[in-house]
């Protein structure tokens, strides 16, 4: 450096630095030769997305499902198209900004098509023809992950804090108020789920975090979302089925219409618009689907019911393509859900994202039981640590103030116990720290006791996972009598699902009633029957019993019972006028539900609805030699139920029942054929709806009823009742009636039958969470065993229902 000149040595640095800068700001320019931005609805500022973007009138793009969207070459551009059907398209020019945002316009309805193009039918022929090839659930043997996230936020937070004040006031609470950004609830959760086929499948929910409430079936539905596919014969959004627009019989159902055609990436997509045809009217959707030409698959789709009212619904999804299986599998999914309260609007938004996708999985059958989604108690223990690692989005500045607020919100467990009030009431238990009340217990009605009160407890799993007892105790105003009961569980191994269970309990029993083991309603009007039973017996009963489950959708039980019938009515048999009557049963029943499925959370079991008959059946062996019985006898008893989901014209339940006695059975051992008609009386599915209580007795019968519910009718925008025809047969017999005196029955030998119609759901009552349906129909008897006077076999009936 000693021979370079002061002067020199300058001039060279600042050559050098220059070179460097210009060096770099090629990297640079490089680096972002590519133009980024988003697409907004101008009004709403809502993402538009699958916006079709065209570059120089000769290059395409779509927006992806956030409305953001990426366009190569910068430097060439010369002028870039938006357009989106629906929207006022837009074109701009440069310069641009380094990120840009475009806004659109919408118009102001949806453009109803009354009949398809010439052109639509036959990409829609040909997406039908591509459809199995596409189902994801037609595929076999993948896994994938999952990152959910679900929001609920209003529009105008000050009426929110106005209204929520004033009902905390009510209870005595301070109110902490609620910040203009923040939403009301945020959930994220996180799963694996593994996939061979419908009945081999599991999903493990292995994080859950919410915003203080732990709400856990608000989290399986939150995590729910990437379930949604139009390749089903019934898309669900919201918690409410449609009938998909890629179905059977679609062309007299729906419309088609191809609006656009875009070519991205070398690809051939064709945007088909789609509503009901304005001559079939039914609950359907509308919107736009993508329609990719390789393998004629769905690449995006926008979605919306067609009956548009205060809740505005829209699902956005997105699929990708696979080159090592040649398939396309989906990638994103969106759910925006929009209530109208006055001029205040709540908008719920639930985001789906899949992930490391291993089509080529190893997975093995044995490995998979009834199970088909996990929510154990570690997922919501889950650290920050995972939820950094986890997100597939980061958390927004509301998401943040979200958590912090309800972290230091202290009534979060009085709000989140109100919130679960319903749901608790409607699975019959309130939990209270390692016990559960049992709300059925609490307060109950019949004819021989007229109200009666009482209470009922059992541990839960906080106490104990191997040992369950519990008892209750009740007291009937009417009788002035006391009943009681108590029992023990006991399930040895964790591994082998088989318990032992011991009871005793002096209780008012139906005379003549079928009760099968694990027996669960196909209804939820079946449960109601018991308030209006007249005649009873008083029980005192002991009973041992084994249950086992020895393989998938199989439940077992095996038990010795004792019991004493001392009847409420007056009844003779066979010329002796007793007070009791002494029995002795061996049982063997079971429950087979092929392809029953349940939801998994915190060790409580959801059943989801099954598409095959179940079968229930009961052998019950009177015993008299040698034990404390006093009749020999054999009683079977069998019950086949099936819910079946016709295409358009509603579900199907089906219930065939019968039974058949040998021996010598007195009255309450018969069979009393479900009769549920009296002055005032309500809908009781699988019941006879014209029939009075024990009106005919049976030895040996066989029951058939049918009921069809065809869907909502909707007669204005907030009365939506569903329409429900019913029809029952039923025939049976009765050996040696003479047996039998004192109380009247009759016989039905020559078939009884009735059929009706009502309308359910015309009043729907919100219940903290339980939602009460009524509504009202009329049925008619008819055939062998109609009465004489033709006005006498019409019968009114209200009808109640209960649901989440």
């Amino acid at each position: 450096m000693k021979n370079f000149s002061p002067v020199l040595l300058k001039k060279l640095t600042s050559t050098g630095i220059f070179i460097i800068l210009l060096f770099l700001s090629q990297i640079l320019l490089a680096q972002t030769d590519t133009l980024k931005g988003y697409v907004k609805e101008t009004f709403s500022g809502s993402s538009l997305p699958f916006v079709h973007i065209r570059v120089n009138d000769s290059i395409d793009y779509l927006s992806d499902i956030d409305g953001n969207f990426f366009i190569e070459n910068i430097s060439s551009l010369k002028k870039v198209t938006f357009d989106l059907y629906m929207h006022r398209p837009v074109t701009l020019y440069p310069p641009f900004d380094s990120v840009l945002s475009v806004k659109l316009n919408k118009f102001l309805f949806f453009e109803i098509s009354k009949d398809s193009d010439p052109f639509a039918p036959e990409i829609i022929h040909k997406v039908m023809d591509h459809k199995d090839l596409n189902n994801p659930e037609k595929m076999r043997y993948y896994s994938y992950k999952t990152y959910n996230k679900f929001s609920l936020a209003t529009t105008e937070v000050e009426k929110s804090n106005k209204f929520l004040s004033l009902i905390f006031k009510k209870f005595s609470l301070s109110f902490k108020k609620l910040k203009e950004e923040q939403h009301f609830i945020l959930i994220e959760t996180s799963s694996e789920k593994k996939f061979i086929d419908q009945l081999h499948q599991r999903e493990e929910l292995d994080g859950a975090k919410s915003s203080g409430i732990d709400l856990p079936l608000l989290m399986v539905q939150a995590n729910q979302v990437q379930n949604a596919s139009l390749y089903k014969d019934y898309l669900n959004i919201a918690g409410k089925s449609y009938p998909s627009p890629l179905n059977k019989d679609i062309f007299h159902r729906y419309a088609f219409n191809l609006i656009d055609t875009v070519y991205p990436n070398k690809d051939t997509v064709y945007v088909v618009k789609f509503n009901p045809r304005s001559d079939r009217y039914f609950d359907g959707l509308k919107g736009t689907v993508f329609i990719n030409k390789n393998k004629y698959a769905i690449e995006h789709l926008n979605v919306s019911p067609y009956e548009e009212g205060k809740v505005e619904i829209n699902l956005l999804q997105s699929y990708k393509f696979h080159n090592e299986k040649d398939v396309w599998f989906p990638s994103r999914t969106r759910t925006v859900i929009v209530f109208s309260r006055g001029t205040e609007k709540y908008i719920a938004n639930g985001n789906s994202y899949i992930f490391d996708v291993n089509l080529n999985a190893y997975l093995n059958k044995k490995s998979f039981n009834e199970v088909i989604l996990n929510y154990s108690e570690r997922a919501n223990k889950r650290g920050e640590q995972y939820w950094k690692a986890t997100r597939k989005e980061p958390l927004t500045h509301a998401d943040s103030i979200t958590y912090f607020y309800f972290e230091s919100f202290k009534y979060k467990k009085d709000i989140e116990n109100f919130l679960t009030f319903g749901e608790k009431v409607f699975y019959g238990e309130l939990p209270f720290r390692k016990i559960d009340i049992d709300v059925n217990r609490l307060l109950t009605f019949n004819k021989v006791e007229g109200t009666r009160i009482g209470f009922g407890a059992h541990t839960n799993e906080k106490y104990s996972d191997k040992i369950k007892y519990g008892g209750y105790i009740g007291y009937g105003i009417r009788d002035q009598k006391f009943k009681y009961g108590a029992d023990f569980t006991y399930k040895p191994f964790y591994d082998v699902p088989i318990s032992f269970n011991a009871r005793f309990s002096y209780d008012l029993r139906e005379a003549g009633a079928n009760f099968y083991p694990y027996n669960r309603y196909q209804y939820s009007s079946e449960a109601l029957r018991k308030f209006w039973l007249r005649i009873l017996d008083l029980v005192f009963e002991q009973e041992n019993s084994i249950f086992y489950h020895p393989f998938k959708n199989m439940d077992v039980m095996v038990s010795f019972d004792n019991s004493q019938h001392r009847p409420t009515y007056d009844y003779v048999y066979r010329g002796t006028d007793s007070l009791k009557f002494n029995f002795t049963e061996f049982k063997f029943g079971f429950r087979y539900a092929f392809g029953e499925q349940y939801f998994n959370v915190l060790k409580r079991k959801y059943p989801q609805p099954t598409n095959y008959p179940v079968i229930s059946f009961i052998w019950q062996k009177g015993l008299k030699k040698g034990v404390s019985g006093d009749f020999n006898y054999n009683r079977f008893a069998l019950k086949i139920e099936e819910t079946l989901r016709i295409l358009f014209l509603g579900k199907t339940g089906i219930q065939l029942e019968t039974g058949l006695i040998t021996g010598d059975a007195p009255y309450m051992k018969l069979y009393n054929q479900k009769g549920s008609y009296r002055n005032t009386s309500v809908v009781f599915h699988n019941s006879f709806e014209t029939m009075k209580f024990n009106e005919f007795l049976s030895n040996k019968y066989a029951s058939l009823f049918f009921s069809h519910d065809f869907g909502k009718l909707f007669i204005t925008k907030s009365i939506t009742p569903s329409l429900w025809i019913i029809n029952n047969i039923g025939i049976g017999s009765l050996n040696h009636p003479e047996y039998h005196q004192e109380i009247p029955f009759k016989t039905m030998e020559k078939g009884y039958m009735e059929g009706g119609s009502f309308l359910n759901n015309v009043i729907v009552i919100n219940l903290a969470g339980l939602k009460l349906g009524i509504g009202a129909g009329v049925f008619l008897r008819y055939g062998p065993y109609a009465l004489p006077h033709f006005g006498d076999n019409f019968v009114f009936k209200f009808a109640t229902n209960f649901f989440l």
